[in-house]
């Protein structure tokens, strides 16, 4: 694939994005130990009170661990983030509510007027992980981001606040949290797919929105789950031609699959151009990431 070397340079937030389903999270731990096994103190965080990267790494999650940072290996922490919790602490830090400002988030009124306000929830979360960034804990955030539709809301909420609210304390941390996201010195992300149909038009809309609306830096497209090419196309015309027998109805599958994979790769780099580094992760057949899959993920 295109490309050499990390797919991250010295960033302090590394946002990983893609389609639901595509192995954002596996990217994300593999991309997390590489940074960690090379010296750097890593934080990785997920929203929506999330604990899927402890669980890939057979970490059990304490159940009520949401927004608290904790260790899962040497130089390699983890937190869970969600929008009550950022409101709370926004209302803590900008209100002079005192007590009120922990049982407010908890009322039907609150929710009710958080929901009016479209994109407040995901500004505060985006808001929480720039603070986080920027605290000077970590060397660097890895964000495994919600699926497309509310990775990109999450994104471009600062932008949006930035330019509805003209003065106060929402819209500075918006215009803040917007030209954080948009210094390519700082942040990068990167945009996690299959080699299939829809999971790579769906990268390429993700890659657009996040470089023109977003001016977010992709610094690589990384492509999960292709499957090593083991039959020619000698091969494959051999296996056409050979006696029924299921060994053989299982090599035709895996030939005809891995050549529609490799259609779809070279599909994906003609639409990016030359300027966008990429990378394949091989298929996992053992299923979900152990030790052996996690370490071949590293090598990658």
């Amino acid at each position: 694939m295109r490309g050499s070397g990390p797919v991250t340079a010295d960033r302090s937030l590394v946002v990983v994005a893609g389609k639901g389903g595509v192995g954002k999270t596996t990217v994300s731990v593999a991309l997390a130990l590489a940074l960690a096994d090379a010296g750097r103190r890593v934080l990785v965080v997920e929203v929506a009170a999330r604990d899927d990267v402890p669980r890939a790494l057979g970490v059990r999650a304490p159940s009520k661990d949401a927004h608290v940072v904790r260790p899962l290996r040497p130089r390699l922490d983890h937190v869970s983030i969600d929008s009550q919790h950022a409101m709370a602490d926004y209302l803590r830090l900008h209100l002079p509510l005192g007590g009120l400002a922990r049982l407010l988030p908890r009322t039907q009124l609150f929710r009710v007027l958080a929901a009016a306000a479209p994109g407040l929830a995901e500004l505060l979360t985006i808001g929480q992980v720039w603070e986080l960034a920027r605290a000077g804990d970590h060397d660097v955030v890895v964000l495994d981001a919600p699926a497309t539709g509310h990775a990109v809301a999450l994104l471009q909420a600062p932008r949006t606040f930035a330019a509805a609210a003209a003065a106060g304390p929402i819209a500075a941390q918006a215009r803040a949290v917007d030209a954080f996201l948009g210094d390519r010195d700082r942040t990068a992300a990167i945009v996690v797919t299959r080699p299939e149909e829809l999971p790579v038009n769906e990268a390429l809309l993700l890659h657009r929105r996040l470089v023109a609306d977003g001016h977010m830096a992709v610094d690589a497209v990384v492509v999960n789950g292709l499957f090593p090419p083991r039959f020619s196309p000698a091969d494959l015309r051999r296996l056409d031609a050979a006696r029924e027998s299921a060994a053989v109805r299982a090599a035709r599958f895996y030939g005809a699959r891995a050549l529609r994979q490799r259609e779809q790769v070279d599909r994906l780099l003609a639409a990016l151009g030359p300027g966008v580094p990429s990378r394949t992760l091989p298929f996992a057949f053992a299923g979900a990431p152990e030790p052996t899959a996690l370490a071949r993920l590293l090598a990658a």
